[in-house]
């Protein structure tokens, strides 16, 4: 990846994305269509409401039914993975860059088709719900909740790999690496080891340098010489919003730290005015713009 590679968000409901990508392209662009995986808070509520109908959104162990849909469950594992091959398919793409790849952040999922699956996995019948936050077996739902959803990454890869393999496929994953697994079920670090990415983008969406640092040095021991870190670094995110002097120091901590390269979140009139002028001038000139 360089820096004429772009990030373009395509929603499960847009139409063909075509025109941007070729719009994209005319100016010398590499497009990465960016999928959003699971998470459905942005469907119409008719559409949430059949789906909570048939059973295939989260369902907390406090009743509570979750706009995201259960990784478990086979029918959204088939209709994600159509998704993901469906924009695959789209001619010009460069890549393809899976996001929210994990479960409804720490919340476990305690809908039928989770206990289904759980207690097939497990051989024996659960304490169900209670296994989900404690037990002799939680930590056996802790391994077959970032099983399913490694198994989705893998199954892409496969796919992908197979049949499109010119396209590069990436994901964004969360930065703080320890414990992500049992937390979300995202061990994007086996994902790196099996050799499943192209590339891997952590989000390091932070203001304080030192946290940052930290961070790119912990992905970078993961990562090693197996699949190439891309810093995705937070101008305009949740978590940090950031002034140009900001970014261009997360820039020069992420090479030393060994980054292959950086993702900017995000595109926007502000970055237009303020931060692309800057990058340009550092780009022609090959050095650090005061």
């Amino acid at each position: 990846m360089d820096k004429t590679d772009v990030f373009i968000y395509i929603p499960r409901i847009s139409a063909n994305p075509i025109r941007p990508i070729r719009a994209a392209a005319d100016l010398g662009l590499k497009v990465h269509a960016w999928h959003i995986c699971w998470q459905v808070s942005d469907l119409a509520p008719v559409t949430l409401r059949r789906y909570e109908r048939e059973g295939r959104l989260q369902l907390s162990i406090d009743g509570e039914v979750l706009p995201w849909l259960c990784p478990s469950n086979p029918e959204n594992q088939s209709s994600e993975f159509r998704q993901v091959i469906g924009l695959a398919e789209t001619r010009g793409l460069s890549g393809l860059h899976l996001d929210y790849v994990r479960w409804q952040d720490g919340v476990p999922c305690v809908c039928e088709s989770c206990k289904s699956s759980f207690t097939h996995y497990l051989k024996h019948s659960p304490d169900w719900p209670q296994v989900t936050l404690r037990g002799q077996d939680h930590d056996a739902f802790l391994k077959w909740r970032a099983l399913q959803i490694s198994r989705f990454v893998k199954k892409v890869s496969e796919a992908m790999h197979d049949k499109y393999p010119k396209l590069k496929l990436s994901a964004a994953v969360w930065p703080a690496v320890g414990n992500l697994a049992n937390s979300i079920g995202q061990d994007w670090g086996l994902w790196v080891k099996e050799g499943w990415l192209d590339f891997v983008v952590p989000m390091n969406y932070t203001d304080n340098l030192d946290t940052f640092k930290i961070w790119i040095e912990a992905q970078r021991a993961i990562t090693g010489r197996h699949t190439p870190l891309i810093a995705g670094i937070g101008y305009a995110a949740d978590e940090s919003t950031l002034q140009v002097p900001q970014v261009l120091a997360q820039l020069s901590v992420a090479g030393e730290a060994g980054a292959t390269g950086f993702v900017i979140f995000k595109q926007s009139p502000e970055f237009q005015k303020e931060l692309a002028p800057v990058l340009k001038t550092i780009y022609m000139t090959g050095g650090q713009d005061e």
